[in-house]
């Protein structure tokens, strides 16, 4: 029998306070804990098509790149230690990258960062 709920909501003030109000129990003023908004200018996640998976030594995978630019790859162990760091430089394009890598043997997160993207992939290393 009528309507109880949230009627309005001001998520836009600068200090990340939200706002919101009912008719039966008046405002409420909100503060999160967390980012809420979106960084349009944060780099887009993506996956890494990276092969073989099981791997060796060499590990391969396709970059597509606007323009020509230095692309910085990050190899984690599974307790978030970092195991390696390698730039590698994209052409504007289609990009075959084969790297090789001193690892032990393990399951590894494999982080590469570009202007515009985040790729990841978890690979194992035999």
């Amino acid at each position: 029998n009528g309507y109880r709920g949230c009627w309005g909501v001001w998520p836009f003030l600068p200090s990340g306070v939200i706002l919101a109000s009912d008719m039966t129990y008046g405002l409420f003023v909100l503060k999160t804990t967390e980012f809420l908004s979106v960084n349009e200018a944060a780099p887009t996640r993506l996956l890494l098509n990276a092969y073989p998976n099981p791997f060796n030594h060499g590990i391969s995978f396709n970059i597509p790149a606007k323009k020509h630019e230095t692309a910085h790859l990050e190899v984690y162990d599974l307790r978030g230690k970092l195991a390696a760091v390698k730039n590698i430089q994209l052409q504007a394009g289609a990009n075959e990258v084969n790297t090789d890598l001193d690892l032990v043997n393990g399951l590894y997160i494999f982080k590469l960062i570009t202007q515009d993207h985040i790729y990841t992939a978890q690979l194992l290393k035999q």
